[in-house]
């Protein structure tokens, strides 16, 4: 077969073929040329390509009208792939009436390969063509409809080819590739089963029939087919490819790896199997053979001397691709660069080079490498996408449009063109188009892994939650072990706020891929929004140990010390993070939150002003520059700001509402009202503020004006909690405090979440309102919800000051276990003074566990140091209760407790100065009547 033919015809199947090369004859050259030709042809004939061109260049300069030379010089040019210039010749071979026949094929192959499929299409004049080109031509006619996507015509094609073939097996296995193409299995079935009848021993029946069973996942039925076919014919690397693919398929890694291994040896190039071999060194968990062998074929390329690995390029290649399997990128990255010098036209090595740099995250070098080589992928769209991604990671998007538009003139079809076409309209901001066009490529290419990818991450930063967990979702399904997609799903899992289910997804990953940097930061994540902040923290350890220069970990980390009270770690951390960039938004953020705590605003103008000077026109810098101005009392900056932040809001009613409260916090009600009523214009229907313009007038005691407006909203919204909740507070600015209480209580009926009415009934009760329908409510909403902790500790407290100490007992021991308990500290120590009466044994151990959390905390100090008192340890509780009296003077009682230690020590005099002082005081507290009859009693000693 024409060796070019071969390589188009085994785009989709591969056969063998014999074509005849044209033979010239003609009298209209002079005898040099004609021997120059003669030179070339036979040259051509024993495939000295080089020489071959020297006579034929020779001849075209003898003559250059020399019609069988141009002929062959187009034939010769096809040969070595300079498929443009060849049609070239052919056209004026063809213009000079050359017959067509003689050179139909090597210029339906310069068609084909430069995408000129209907020129093929439409060339009507080949049934003049004798039988063997006729088939040839056929041949090239049914490939050119396919790759157009031109079934009708295909089968058309391979119908003609059965009526000039005697054996009618090549037509029935082309219809059934294209049954196969358009998933027809069982019409593809029965063309090979009419096949097979034929010939028996067609290695491309039965490598169809292979690939058919493949399609249909019918794994088992595939590796048997594909196998025969290897059999018949074990020199064709396609079905080698294709049993590789299924032996990985069916998690048979050890069979993929030995065929794999099969074509590499072969052709250490072969770019299918680099690409299965790439898949192998994904984080994939190898059976435990296939995981010795790989770790002894490993062992045994390192222990080759490193000279001869260097000398011999299959060795070197192998151990190559083994350091960059085994991540050790470095190494990869030498032995790449050693492999260039061997043939420095080799792809293979460019293209690992470049992923080891992105590995290693120096993306520079990567781009510099595949710009440097740009002009060698044309061919090999995936990588020119590489490098298209890492212009857009790097903000060149000038060079990724002008490569898009590149790729765009040979690859228009490509899905992963569109996809990164879609990548560059969403970093050149151009976000609503840019997932607009991947919702389409999406329902164009439903099963496509790459789309369903790209989707999922670009869905998940835009924040669009649910259509990035449906594409991830059927990712999964497709890869279930796929450690990227268990990621991602976690991810989106994270966000959707379902974080337990989110860590087995994470936990799988990191189960298949344990060294997954981003699994192992999702992982962290989860566990700090749990709670626990030490299994999070050393996640983050273990991250930072290998990377310490990991961003997210570093921003999680401070985050973490930050709520942990440690703003200096949080610090040195966010400025970790903006030594290695130093516009980092979250990192400037981080800092502004922190000096703002502290309240060192020229530090944190300073952040926002590197924040702002990337992002002119963000409302929020301005926002938190005005708020420190006000903080800081500046009014000229406090105007300035807010009159850019009036500029930004015009159509702005959430920036409008923030205006709104920085002006409330300079004193300027009134321009306060009316940035309200403005936002409440721009979004007249909007509930939320409406409930915040009546909210903010009853704030201003503005009781007619809000009545009229809860008026409005009550018949619009007769069941919104917030409005029966609204009207409730004018009930009770009103003086009408049973209606009031009514209105909260509706407003619970409503919604029993809704806390704050829950708290108003209970002040109520205190201000005389009858406590049976708070009582009756806090009880239900308790049942109803036994895991809430508000309602809980409300009913609890509302026990204690009702003095049903041991009802008040029973919540408090049950909020002790609940998992929504920040400060146990209160809680043991009103349990312990709850119990200081009834049971002093457990009031002491309640009172114990108090002191030991904190012991330096007043109430703890006054409860501790009182029951340290009466248990006949006065020595320990005068000290306690001093420590205490030190830190909350206001308490009088403590001077009694005071007192009474004393007294109990037999410092009498002592005991009754500090009574005196405390009646010097003139006021009322708790203890005053006790404190009395002490007195009196220690005055008569």
């Amino acid at each position: 077969m024409h060796k070019k033919l071969r390589d188009i015809l085994t785009i989709t199947w591969n056969r063998r073929v014999v074509i005849a090369l044209g033979v010239f004859t003609s009298t209209l050259v002079f005898a040099d040329p004609q021997l120059h030709y003669e030179n070339a042809l036979s040259a051509y004939k024993a495939e000295r390509f080089d020489e071959s061109m020297i006579h034929l260049k020779n001849a075209l300069h003898e003559n250059p009208e020399n019609l069988p030379s141009k002929v062959l010089m187009g034939q010769l040019l096809t040969e070595q792939g300079q498929y443009r210039t060849a049609e070239i010749e052919f056209k004026e071979a063809i213009f000079q009436g050359a017959d067509v026949s003689l050179f139909a094929t090597s210029w339906g192959i310069t068609l084909i390969k430069l995408k000129e499929y209907q020129r093929v299409i439409d060339y009507a004049d080949y049934n003049s063509f004798p039988n063997v080109q006729l088939k040839d031509w056929l041949r090239l006619r049914a490939n050119a409809c396919m790759q157009a996507k031109n079934y009708e015509c295909a089968t058309e094609s391979y119908v003609e080819l059965g009526e000039v073939s005697k054996d009618k097996t090549e037509q029935l296995n082309g219809l059934a590739n294209i049954a196969l193409t358009q998933k027809n299995y069982l019409e593809a079935q029965s063309y090979l089963s009419q096949a097979g009848n034929i010939n028996t021993k067609n290695p491309v029946t039965w490598q169809l029939k292979g690939l058919v069973s493949r399609q249909q996942n019918n794994l088992a039925d595939a590796l048997i087919y594909l196998e025969k076919a290897f059999e018949l014919n074990p020199d064709n690397p396609y079905i080698l490819r294709h049993l590789a693919d299924v032996y990985l398929a069916s998690s048979n890694q050890e069979a993929a790896k030995k065929t794999v291994n099969t074509i590499l040896t072969a052709d250490p190039n072969d770019p299918f199997a680099i690409l299965v071999n790439s898949w192998l060194q994904q984080g994939t968990v190898l059976a435990p053979d296939a995981e010795i062998k790989f770790n002894e074929l490993s062992a045994k390329i390192k222990n080759y001397p490193n000279q001869l690995v260097k000398q011999e390029q299959s060795l070197l290649f192998l151990r190559a691709l083994i350091e960059f399997r085994e991540e050790n990128y470095e190494f990869a990255i030498r032995d790449f660069i050693a492999l260039r010098k061997f043939d420095e036209s080799d792809l293979s090595p460019i293209i690992y080079l470049a992923k080891s740099y992105i590995a290693l995250n120096k993306e520079k070098k990567a781009m510099a490498i595949l710009e440097d080589n740009q002009h060698m992928f044309k061919a090999l769209p995936d990588t020119l996408i590489m490098l298209g991604d890492l212009y857009i990671n790097n903000d060149k998007n000038f060079k990724a449009l002008s490569l898009i538009e590149t790729l765009n003139e040979n690859h228009t079809d490509n899905i992963q063109v569109k996809l990164l076409q879609t990548k560059l309209l969403i970093a050149r901001g151009k976000i609503h188009q840019g997932l607009q066009n991947l919702d389409e490529l999406l329902k164009q290419a439903p099963d496509n892994q790459a789309v369903l990818l790209v989707h999922s991450i670009l869905n998940l930063q835009a924040k669009r939650f649910s259509r990035a967990d449906t594409s991830v979702t059927k990712l999964l399904t497709l890869q279930p072990d796929d450690p990227v997609s268990l990621n991602i799903k976690g991810a989106i899992l994270i966000k959707l706020n379902q974080v337990a289910e989110a860590q087995t997804y994470l936990n799988k990953a990191l189960s298949i891929h344990p060294d997954f940097t981003s699994a192992t930061y999702n992982l962290a994540s989860t566990w700090y929004l749990l709670g626990d902040s030490v299994r999070a923290k050393q996640l983050i350890a273990s991250i930072l140990t290998s990377t310490p220069n990991y961003q997210a970990a570093l921003l999680l980390l401070a985050e973490i010390q930050i709520k942990q009270n440690a703003p200096e770690d949080a610090l040195k951390n966010y400025r970790k993070v903006l030594l290695s960039d130093k516009q980092n938004v979250a990192a400037l953020e981080g800092l502004t939150s922190i000096y703002v705590a502290r309240k060192e605003y020229k530090s944190a103008l300073l952040q926002l002003n590197r924040l702002s000077s990337s992002d002119q026109e963000n409302p929020k810098y301005v926002i938190q520059k005005a708020q420190i101005y006000v903080a800081q009392n500046d009014k000229e900056n406090s105007q300035r700001t807010m009159q850019e932040l009036q500029r930004l809001s015009n159509n702005n009613a959430a920036l409008m509402i923030a205006l709104h409260k920085l002006q409330l916090l300079t004193g300027d009600r009134q321009a306060a009202t009316q940035s309200l009523i403005r936002a409440q214009k721009l979004q007249p229907g909007s509930l939320r503020l409406a409930v915040q313009v009546s909210e903010f007038l009853l704030n201003e005691n503005e009781t007619k004006a809000a009545a009229v407006e809860l008026d409005k909203l009550a018949n619009k919204y007769p069941k919104q909690a917030q409005v029966s909740f609204l009207q409730g507070r004018l009930a009770e600015q009103q003086g009408d405090l049973n209606t009031a209480n009514q209105l909260y209580l509706k407003t619970l009926d409503i919604n029993e979440n809704f806390e704050l009415a829950l708290a108003k009934m209970y002040a109520l009760t205190l201000k005389g309102v009858p406590s049976s329908p708070f009582k009756n409510k806090i009880e239900q909403i308790v049942n109803n919800n036994p895991e809430r902790f508000f309602p809980r500790n409300l009913l609890a407290q509302y026990h204690y000051y009702q003095k049903e100490y041991e009802l008040a007992a029973q919540q408090y021991e049950r909020l002790l276990q609940h998992s929504d308990l920040k400060d146990p500290q209160g809680i043991l120590n009103r349990l312990a003074k709850i119990y200081m009466n009834s049971d002093i044994k457990k009031s002491m151990q309640y009172a114990a566990q108090a002191y030991e959390i904190n012991n330096k905390e007043p109430n703890t100090l006054t409860t501790y140091g009182w029951l340290l008192t009466q248990n006949k340890q006065p020595k320990q509780g005068l000290e306690l209760l001093r420590r205490a009296y030190s830190r909350d003077q206001k308490n009088l009682a403590l001077r009694y407790y005071i007192a009474v230690s004393l007294n109990m020590l037999g410092l009498v005099n002592e005991a009754k100065s500090e009574l005196e002082s405390l009646f010097d005081k003139k006021q009322n507290f708790t203890e005053k009547e006790a404190a009395t009859a002490l007195y009196k009693e220690l005055s008569n000693k």
